[in-house]
C-alpha cells in the first residue's frame, strides 16, 4: 500500500488548482491560493478518504473522476461565481480540475 502524506496532497491541491483557476480567470483570479485553499478545507473529509481508497487500491482513477465528477457542491469556488464567467468556461474549469485532481492522487500514490 502506498503511504499516505495528506498534508503534502492537500498542498499540491492547493498549489495546482490555484494555478489551473489563474489561468482560467486570468487577471482576475487575484485570490486564487485562498479560493483553492477554501475549496481543500471544505472537501478535506471527501479527499482524506478517497485517498485511503486510492491508496490501497480499493479506489481506482476511473472511481475517483466518478466521485469528483457525482459531488455537486464539490467546485463550488467564490471566483469562478464572482468573476462572471460563461457557464461553458465553469464547466471547463471543472473538468480540468478533476484531471487535475486524479493526477495529483496518481503521482502521490504512485498508481
Amino acid at each position: 500500500m502506498a503511504k499516505i502524506d495528506l498534508s503534502e496532497l492537500l498542498n499540491t491541491l492547493v498549489g495546482e488548482l490555484a494555478g489551473l483557476l489563474k489561468t482560467t480567470l486570468g487577471n482576475v483570479a487575484t485570490d486564487a491560493k485562498a479560493d483553492a485553499q477554501r475549496f481543500v478545507e471544505q472537501n478535506k473529509d471527501n479527499l482524506q478518504r478517497w485517498a485511503g481508497m486510492y491508496a490501497s487500491g480499493k479506489l481506482t482513477a476511473t472511481d475517483l473522476e466518478a466521485l469528483l465528477r457525482s459531488s455537486k457542491n464539490l467546485f463550488d469556488m467564490e471566483l469562478l461565481k464572482q468573476s462572471g464567467v460563461a457557464l461553458i468556461t465553469v464547466d471547463k474549469f471543472k473538468n480540468d480540475a478533476i484531471a487535475v485532481i486524479v493526477k495529483c492522487f496518481s503521482t502521490l500514490f504512485y498508481l
